[in-house]
């Protein structure tokens, strides 16, 4: 007997045995996991990637484990500046607190 379900055509023997002649294309066009981890990245939430683009959550936090294996672990110590200059901002209103905080009621 053959049977074709959800593109697969089965093929059942006297005997029991099933055997799939073949299989439908799985999985998420490249472009879609893309557009997931492009928006994960971004700062959304994976419920809420879910809610935009239908993909379910438990995949997206794959993806980005995925992904994440793939990354490297710590710049190279070359890449890492030894001197910085803070913003004139925080540097104000760091003065700003340690005067206000002087003892002064």
């Amino acid at each position: 007997m053959v049977i074709v379900v959800a593109n697969r055509t089965i093929t059942v023997s006297a005997a029991g045995v099933r055997q799939v002649a073949s299989y439908s294309a799985k999985g998420y066009p490249d472009e879609v996991k893309r557009q997931c981890l492009t928006l994960y990245v971004n700062g959304l939430g994976f419920r809420a990637i879910e809610r935009c683009t239908g993909v379910n959550h438990n995949t997206v936090i794959n993806w980005v484990k995925h992904s994440g294996v793939n990354l490297a672990d710590a710049p190279h110590s070359e890449m890492i500046p030894e001197l910085a200059q803070v913003d004139e901002l925080q540097t104000f209103v760091g003065s700003k607190k340690t005067k206000s905080g002087s003892g002064q009621r």
